[in-house]
């Protein structure tokens, strides 16, 4: 774990300030769904490579530092080049070519960061801050009390009425954004020795977050969220290294009983059954035949895919007849990564989460609190989320993304063999 030093202070916590703004912006500006958005993201991305490039010729070091992840990055980046050089939508495959590369420069931004104790302890704090004001705004708009005119969408109204979306459109991209940090949220207990003031203040972020969580009515985000936190429980519950383990256990059943309690009333599950009737392009039938249709697109273009970025543009010649609305989504994050850079991907992907779980293992014996708990955290929000992909398309909004790459970074970015 790298420390201070007067010749890099001024690179690391630029890049620092830039990889914060990302996370800031990224879930309130609507999810960053909109190209102006992601077209600013890409800018602060560009400037952090900026701040990278400069320290790496100042202190001769590489750009992009290696990691247990590294070979499965490049593996994908094969892929997607394939994919962009033999795609028919040149102009949108680009763009998700673009896209990907800005979510591999964050990855490496992330390491970088994260071998410095401090900062790496600072980065957690601005990913739970956020969620705790995402959250806060979605409540506060769910009760009508909004002042902040800013997160109204009249173009939207009517839409998803009835379900807790805070800044973002689409409840289910909430759902998701939370359930990646919740876990992180939950292993702060372990991190270091909390006063009873800390614990206190971290007990109601949780359940705030949970709260928020079980609002969005989101059936996948329930599933998912319990997910994670059930495996940060078991982790902790069969680690003897952990201290304080107790209390997260204690923790998590409270958060998830509080769940099971605000799920169990009657005004809540008819409200899900309402809801769920009224968009049946949200049901799982209306889901299962997108799947199909992605399916056929998929069996068209095996190898390489059909481009980057090009789904909602090939997918209308596959649409199986009878869904009420056009798909711009496969609503399933591996069929569409499939889909758009080819059947190769999935190995890869296997392959790549096979060494993060192997490496976060072994993370979790090393004689770090700090590290152990971000790691675990990391562990449990990517599990969480890897359990949502199969029913909706959360790595394809770009905030989520952004959070998953940041997390996903901060669990692996411990330099392999140390």
């Amino acid at each position: 774990m790298e420390k201070f030093d007067n010749n890099s202070d001024l690179y690391k916590i630029s890049l620092f300030v830039v990889i914060s703004c990302l996370l800031i912006f990224a879930p309130l500006a609507r999810g960053s769904v909109q190209s102006w958005a992601g077209t600013i993201i890409q800018i602060l991305t560009l400037t952090g490579l900026g701040v990278m490039i400069l320290n790496s010729l100042k202190t001769n070091r590489p750009v992009f530092r290696q990691t247990i992840l590294s070979r499965g990055i490049a593996g994908l980046m094969v892929l997607v080049i394939l994919s962009f050089l033999f795609s028919s939508h040149k102009p949108f495959a680009l763009e998700g070519f673009l896209m990907f590369l800005t979510y591999v420069v964050i990855y490496y931004a992330v390491v970088w960061i994260s071998r410095n104790r401090s900062l790496e302890r600072a980065l957690v704090y601005v990913i739970v801050g956020v969620a705790f004001l995402v959250s806060l705004i979605g409540i506060l708009k769910r009760v009508d009390m909004n002042p902040f005119f800013w997160w109204i969408y009249p173009e939207m109204e009517g839409y998803k009425e009835g379900f807790l979306t805070g800044v973002y459109v689409n409840p289910n991209h909430l759902a998701g954004y939370l359930e990646m940090v919740i876990p992180l949220v939950m292993v702060l207990f372990i991190t270091k020795f909390r006063s009873l003031e800390q614990k206190f203040i971290l007990t109601c972020i949780v359940l705030v977050l949970m709260i928020t969580q079980v609002l969005t009515l989101s059936r996948g985000g329930w599933i998912s969220c319990f997910g994670g936190v059930v495996f940060l429980s078991v982790i902790l519950a069969s680690g003897k290294q952990f201290d304080q383990k107790r209390m997260v256990i204690i923790i998590a059943i409270c958060a998830a009983f509080i769940g099971v309690t605000i799920l169990a009333a009657t005004p809540v599950v008819k409200t899900v059954s309402d809801l769920t009737r009224a968009y049946p392009e949200e049901s799982l039938s209306a889901r299962i035949r997108t799947w199909q249709g992605t399916v056929h697109m998929i069996r068209e273009n095996p190898w390489t895919g059909t481009g980057p970025n090009t789904f909602a543009i090939v997918y209308p010649s596959y649409q199986v007849p009878g869904l009420p609305l056009l798909s711009r989504r496969a609503h399933n994050d591996y069929l569409q990564f499939i889909s758009e850079i080819g059947i190769l991907c999935l190995p890869v992907i296997l392959l790549i989460l096979f060494t993060f779980y192997k490496f976060g293992f072994k993370t979790l014996k090393i004689p770090s609190r700090q590290k152990q708990g971000f790691t675990l955290g990391g562990m449990a929000g990517v599990f969480a989320i890897v359990i949502h992909s199969f029913y909706d398309f959360n790595l394809f909004v770009p905030a989520n993304a952004v959070l998953f790459t940041v997390i996903a970074a901060i669990a692996s970015g411990r330099e392999p063999g140390n």
